[in-house]
């Protein structure tokens, strides 16, 4: 069986996975979140102690 195709089966999706929609149309690229993962994980922590905004004013959107 597809392993692509099994995650986007709602008999063996997650709880919430399903919501997730279109981002689970194209494979997930490891490689750039290996390279991004200290950034992203420092950006996650300042959110969660209130020292950074998820969308500061003035910025433009991400892709």
């Amino acid at each position: 069986m597809d392993e692509e195709a099994e995650l986007r089966s709602s008999e063996v999706a997650p709880p919430g996975w399903l919501a997730l929609g279109a981002s689970l149309t194209r494979p997930i690229k490891w490689d750039l979140i290996a390279q991004q993962h200290d950034r992203m994980v420092k950006f996650a922590t300042a959110l969660r102690l209130g020292t950074a905004e998820a969308e500061p004013q003035g910025a433009p959107a991400a892709l």
